[in-house]
């Protein structure tokens, strides 16, 4: 067949040895198969991103410190003062906690609320309600449960 004689209906029609479609539920399982697996794979680097970040905390207090000191200022709108009262507070307390990590989840949580009242000393009573939210949703998501609790 040469160009000439090459019509507009021959080229849209593919040839039923060139084009053979999957199934239907082959194809959904197909795209449920990569679905799947992007999920897991996002899931997994997320968790260790996260660990990572944890562990760098826990040998590197002051970094644990900045970074939470520089979101507080921007949450709270701190000022100058109360941003390095707010971060030697938590550098002295978070040392603490790191300390009684094995010691139990009791301790932490001691030593974590000490925290919580000793900044909200330093900050205005809407600056404190904000660090009391901030702090529960710390101690929920990050803190190990207490024993029996």
């Amino acid at each position: 067949m040469t160009t000439s004689n090459v019509t507009h209906e021959t080229l849209a029609t593919p040839s039923p040895e060139w084009r053979r479609a999957l199934p239907w539920w082959l194809q959904l399982i197909v795209v449920f198969v990569v679905f799947a697996a992007g999920t897991v794979t996002g899931s997994m680097v997320t968790s260790r991103v996260i660990h990572s970040r944890m562990e760098e905390y826990r040998q590197h207090a002051p970094i644990f410190s900045n970074d939470i000191v520089m979101r507080l200022r921007m949450r709270l709108s701190l000022s100058d003062d109360q941003v390095i009262r707010v971060q030697d507070i938590i550098e002295k307390r978070h040392r603490l906690m790191i300390a009684h990590r094995n010691g139990g989840s009791q301790k932490m949580h001691k030593e974590f609320e000490v925290m919580v009242e000793e900044v909200a000393s330093e900050l205005d009573d809407i600056q404190a309600s904000s660090w009391r939210g901030i702090a529960e949703h710390v101690r929920k998501t990050y803190l190990p449960e207490l024993a029996g609790g």
